[in-house]
């Protein structure tokens, strides 16, 4: 370049030299329509300044002034938001953005006693559900508990099948109370005589000392 083309040479000038030099015309041309495809979506209001800025760079013919830069980003709102900015004509960029994030902080607001209504309600959901899930688990407990097999304090004898200690004496042919032949355990003599004396309807007669020996 000579002397002369540089003192000519202009700030956008030299800035198209550059762009051209360093930023091919097919690398721009996606980042230009990747700008004109821009929305919010889910994307916070500064998220979406600072990406809207960075591709506005490679579409400066579309917001090369303050109205048009402000236009296109209340364009790519989401609509809640847009709605509620369209009406008040704003057409400065610096004050789109600043409208927009005070927006989005008056809806997130509004969403906290929704949020902690559903909070709320799956928490009941959740307790509800806990309290059958014990009531179920002890009922459970108290089905397998009666399925067991009862506990015994003394071992099963194998002669007779009954729950005892010592030797069996089924076979013996003895009485199990005295251990003496001839009866069993029911009408033992001596058991019957260890019994308590019965009380109630039954009338007991007794004779007394010799004076009542002549008593009919």
């Amino acid at each position: 370049m000579t002397e002369q083309a540089r003192q000519g040479l202009t700030w956008n000038r030299f800035k198209e030299i550059v762009t051209n030099q360093y930023f091919p015309r097919s690398y721009r041309n996606q980042k230009e329509v990747e700008f004109l495809d821009l929305k919010q979506g889910e994307l916070s209001i500064t998220d979406y300044e600072r990406k809207f800025n960075q591709l506005s760079r490679y579409a400066t013919r579309l917001v090369n002034t303050n109205d048009q830069k402000a236009d296109r980003f209340l364009r790519g709102l989401r609509p809640e938001i847009r709605g509620i900015l369209a009406a008040q004509g704003i057409e400065d960029y610096a004050l789109a953005v600043r409208r927009a994030q005070e927006v989005e902080a008056g809806l997130e607001m509004d969403k906290l006693p929704r949020k902690n209504m559903v909070r709320n309600e799956k928490r009941k959901w959740d307790d509800s559900n806990d309290g059958e899930q014990d009531m179920q688990n002890k009922k459970e407990r108290v089905e397998n508990k009666s399925n067991e097999a009862p506990q015994r304090t003394y071992p099963q004898c194998p002669e007779c099948n009954k729950y005892h200690l010592g030797k069996c004496m089924i076979r013996s042919g003895v009485c199990y109370f005295c251990h003496k032949p001839g009866h069993i355990a029911p009408y033992c003599p001596d058991k019957r005589g260890r019994e308590p004396e019965r009380r109630g309807n039954a009338r007991l007669y007794h004779m007394g000392g010799p004076d009542e020996a002549e008593k009919p």
